[in-house]
């Protein structure tokens, strides 16, 4: 990530001063489905759209802030969190809920009574 940083970095108008470390343990904490790929386009999009002096867990990870910088409750991260592992894993699976409950290692039940909560199909379109 460094190293792309300080490739990437002074093409911007006025180039930032560094990653902070909030933003490398979000690196660090990710896990990274599109590999190399997603990193670039991640750190490539966060230096675009940077507005301090450093590189911010929020400049790599937009889809962890909704309604602008409102805060989430715990209630609100956790569903959004489970609607995108369970997406991901019916994505994975081809909408296969026996094999998503294997992924997920939840019971077959506990899949069908959250995905109903969420307002999910076994085809997994909904984002």
């Amino acid at each position: 990530m460094e190293h792309l940083f300080d490739r990437l970095n002074p093409r911007r108008d006025r180039p930032l001063k560094h990653i902070s470390r909030l933003a490398e343990q979000a690196v660090r904490a990710h896990d990274w489905p599109g590999g190399g790929r997603e990193l670039r386009a991640r750190l490539s999009r966060g230096l675009e759209t940077a507005q301090g002096e450093m590189l911010l867990p929020t400049d790599l990870f937009p889809e962890r802030i909704a309604d602008g910088d409102r805060i989430l409750t715990l209630a609100e991260a956790r569903e959004q969190a489970e609607r995108r592992q369970i997406v991901a894993a019916l994505e994975r699976t081809g909408g296969q809920i026996g094999q998503a409950v294997k992924l997920l290692k939840v019971s077959r039940t506990t899949l069908w009574e959250k995905m109903q909560k969420l307002g999910l199909s076994a085809g997994a379109d909904q984002a």
